[in-house]
């Protein structure tokens, strides 16, 4: 596995949280329309972003992931997603991070349909905060 790149500059904790709710949205091989359009509706909700700042971040956030799995391949691109978690975690309180545990689970339900890798993943983000998850 390739080093990972860095990230972009001006980076904040919402490229985080924008990055892994992109993460869990592609996790099943399947980036879907309604998914981003999701994400962006979730994202205008967070530290009073606008829909505009939303997109921004979406966007800041996808060529990061693409450079990424370019760079690093699919499992650079998982620890990369592990990494931006920690960074969130060392961020957010237990209710901000709870919120966004619970914006992985709109996400994976926006489709219509809820994948067992969305559901492992979920998971896995969830235990490494120590919040629930009920996915």
């Amino acid at each position: 596995m390739s080093e990972l790149p860095p990230v972009p500059e001006g980076w904040t904790p919402i490229h985080s949280v924008a990055y892994l709710l992109l993460g869990l949205a592609s996790v099943d091989g399947v980036l879907d329309g309604s998914e981003i359009e999701r994400i962006l509706q979730l994202m205008s909700r967070y530290e009073g972003v606008t829909l505009e700042e939303a997109r921004e971040s979406v966007g800041l956030a996808q060529a990061h992931a693409m450079m990424v799995h370019e760079g690093a391949g699919r499992d650079g691109y998982f620890s990369s997603l592990n990494k931006h978690g920690a960074y969130l975690a060392n961020r957010y309180d237990q209710v901000m991070l709870r919120t966004v545990v619970a914006d992985l689970i709109a996400i994976a339900q926006s489709d219509g349909r809820v994948s067992e890798e969305e559901v492992l993943y979920i998971n896995e983000v969830a235990a490494a905060w120590g919040v629930g998850g009920d996915a």
